[in-house]
């Protein structure tokens, strides 16, 4: 499943500042004034933030390296001038284009 958006904004939200923000000021609260669990409430915030960012990690169809790209954009030099032709799987793969939100590019340079 893919999540894509304003869900997908909240939710790194989430695991990039709210959840390591509240690790770390439990983890002062309780240095400050002797909370109990200190060791178990980290580590289940550790536990929530890590599943959350494995989980909006593969929901983008893994690393941007290893991605799901909906076609490609060959970039050659011509005399004085950069030429960019976008290239696709076929005809099915650029007609679905039309129908998405977003879309994604493989940047090849051709010698």
């Amino acid at each position: 499943m893919r999540i894509t958006g304003r869900v997908r904004r909240d939710l790194l939200l989430v695991a990039l500042v709210l959840l390591p923000a509240l690790g770390a000021v439990y983890f002062a609260l309780a240095g400050i004034g002797d909370l109990p669990g200190v060791e178990s409430i980290l580590g289940t915030i550790l536990v929530l933030d890590t599943l959350l960012g494995a989980g909006l990690y593969l929901s983008q169809g893994g690393s941007a390296e290893n991605g799901v790209y909906d076609g490609r954009i060959d970039v050659q030099k011509v005399d004085d001038k950069t030429v960019m032709q976008m290239v696709f799987e076929d005809e099915e793969a650029l007609m679905a284009l039309s129908a998405k939100k977003e879309v994604r590019f493989k940047v090849n340079e051709v010698s």
